[in-house]
């Protein structure tokens, strides 16, 4: 059974944390993921999973074309269904084999911007770091890469602690998912 997190989304207008709305910009945000639960319905193996793996496997390029963006300090990341982030080139993609260093992680998802840069216009976000630029694929395209991975009294938590306070009156039902 799925909870009302995981049918409800969350309406990005409600970030209040670093000025969120303004430099996303999309209509409804994340889904809440939990800990990878069995009960959660998105379980580890699940039917949801194996398809939106199945979805990323066929972006996965080429060595060669990685090695040329990273000549141009271009990078491509992909962020799953449970909030895991994982250099796109990596296969099997899991517990093991995602990216875990708290302050990468917050690093990382604190500097999330719409990607407005004209190129690769297939990851809806980029990451900037100096020079290198970081594009982001997400299983959920409505979504995006953000997905509340816990909820602490009234604060949801993603990306490597970061958090938002929880706004009941922005939840809302996409028209497009239902969920």
């Amino acid at each position: 059974m799925l909870s009302i997190f995981q049918i409800i989304g969350y309406r990005a207008s409600n970030f209040s944390t670093g000025n969120h709305a303004q430099k996303i910009g999309y209509g409804t945000a994340p889904l809440l993921s939990r800990r990878m639960s069995s009960k959660s319905g998105i379980g580890i193996g699940g039917a949801e999973t194996q398809s939106s793996e199945k979805g990323q496997q066929e972006r996965i390029r080429t060595p060669r074309f990685y090695e040329e963006q990273a000549a141009h300090r271009r990078y491509f990341y992909h962020v799953d269904l449970h909030g895991r982030l994982f250099l796109e080139g990596t296969t099997p993609r899991n517990i093991a084999t995602c990216l875990k260093d708290p302050k990468f992680l917050h690093f990382f998802f604190s500097r999330i911007r719409r990607n407005r840069l004209g190129i690769f216009g297939g990851y809806s976000h980029v990451s900037p770091c100096g020079r290198e630029m970081n594009f982001i694929g997400s299983a959920d395209a409505v979504s995006g890469p953000f997905v509340f991975r816990d909820l602490i009294g009234s604060v949801l938590e993603y990306g490597g602690g970061s958090t938002q306070t929880l706004r009941p009156d922005g939840l809302v039902i996409s028209e497009e998912t239902g969920r």
